[in-house]
């Protein structure tokens, strides 16, 4: 039988089972709604690195023109002549079941995955606001951190990330915020909610991209054996907790490339952090990816997977663009069965997002922690991103 959502079958301590999670969405697989771009391929449009090992950003003219454009009026109401053509991509909620949500490019490669909605998240959502105040202590009403977080590309929100990274290291580190706030992130990583969702976000990618997932395995793995490190996140090196100040509605990024990660996924979870808040996912904070000419809706509870080193990403509220809120969500969203914007239902929106720094995969690929040293023995320093991406994203 095809699971059609609903109560989970749950021990008797209440908990779910992440791998029962992922084998049902093994099953979705085979029912979900497979979208084909004609037009787009990961391979020649996306933006790639001359080295192969990670994204590149877009030319610095179109940036500070996008840029522009996004802040110039509200709403990003100034992009709209080019969102307008983009490809929408609604959640839609049948009356039978929920059906995850699969973009493959013009090659095959599946470069966007949207899953249905966990509900089992919102079942904890106290666990999770609990995470967040470990996480973040006072520091959302500290005018100090709130400066240090002003004028962040992503946006004004407090960005938390720890885990380990290389960057222009000779070997691997904790990150800075992660090393001062030892006693957080400890508590933090101790709570079985956090345990729960690494564990699901994790098979979701071994069903989704099994060869990405293999790659973070054996990556692990060189690092292990030549630095006794594991990733603190499963198949993950790096994880980023957004908060939102205590006087703004939630998480809406502005205009950027996360153009230092490797040419793999990241994991996007979204989630509302108060009970009782109104937020309209189908109006509010979509996700645009740029070189791919797409819009997706983003509903609280969903995880949603993509190489955010390849594309210029945003989000945008779409109640001025053709794709608007439904009043069944049973029906694809048009202006005649819509419903108009409300004042306060854009509060309450949180992420948190998975992911892996491209300088961690080079010493597995080299055999040595950095480019310099490959470099100076004679060894290769790029990668065939072709083909890299095609072990990625192909199933």
């Amino acid at each position: 039988k095809n699971h059609r959502g609903g109560k989970l079958d749950k021990p008797k301590d209440g908990t779910i089972n992440p791998r029962r999670e992922a084998a049902m969405a093994a099953k979705a697989l085979h029912g979900g709604d497979f979208i084909m771009s004609p037009t787009f391929s990961l391979l020649h449009d996306a933006s790639i690195s001359s080295r192969g090992w990670q994204g590149k950003r877009p030319p610095k003219p179109a940036r500070a023109r996008i840029r522009e454009l996004y802040y110039q009026k509200p709403d990003a109401e100034a992009l709209y002549p080019w969102l307008e053509s983009f490809y929408p991509l609604p959640y839609i909620m049948p009356k039978v079941r929920e059906r995850p949500t699969f973009i493959v490019d013009k090659n095959g490669l599946i470069f966007f995955y949207r899953s249905v909605r966990a509900m089992w998240l919102q079942d904890r959502i106290d666990e999770i606001e609990d995470a967040q105040r470990i996480l973040v202590g006072d520091d959302l009403h500290d005018p100090d951190v709130r400066k240090e977080f002003t004028d962040g590309v992503r946006g004004s929100h407090m960005a938390i990330i720890f885990g380990h990274q290389r960057q222009s290291w000779m070997k691997p580190y904790l990150t800075a915020w992660g090393r001062d706030h030892q006693d957080r992130v400890n508590k933090f990583m101790a709570l079985p909610i956090v345990q729960d969702i690494i564990q699901w976000v994790c098979h979701i990618v071994r069903m989704v991209w099994p060869g990405l997932a293999a790659r973070f395995e054996e990556d692990a793995k060189w690092h292990w054996d030549n630095h006794r490190i594991k990733p603190m996140f499963g198949l993950f090196w790096n994880f980023c907790w957004n908060a939102a100040f205590h006087d703004q509605a939630g998480i809406h990024t502005g205009p950027h490339i996360d153009w230092k990660n490797q040419l793999g996924c990241c994991l996007l979870l979204t989630y509302i952090l108060r009970k009782g808040v109104l937020f309209n996912h189908k109006i509010r904070t979509w996700l645009v990816l740029w070189e791919a000419d797409m819009v997706a809706e983003l509903p609280p509870w969903t995880l949603t997977g993509y190489p955010s080193s390849l594309f210029y990403h945003f989000n945008v509220d779409v109640h001025r663009l053709q794709v608007v809120w439904t009043s069944k969500n049973t029906e694809r969203p048009t202006p005649e069965n819509s419903h108009p914007v409300v004042a306060g239902d854009d509060t309450g929106r949180g992420s948190m997002v998975f992911f892996n720094q491209s300088t961690m995969r080079v010493g597995p690929v080299t055999g040595h922690d950095t480019l310099k040293l490959a470099a100076s023995v004679g060894d290769p320093t790029t990668i065939d991103p072709h083909a890299s991406l095609q072990e990625a994203f192909d199933r």
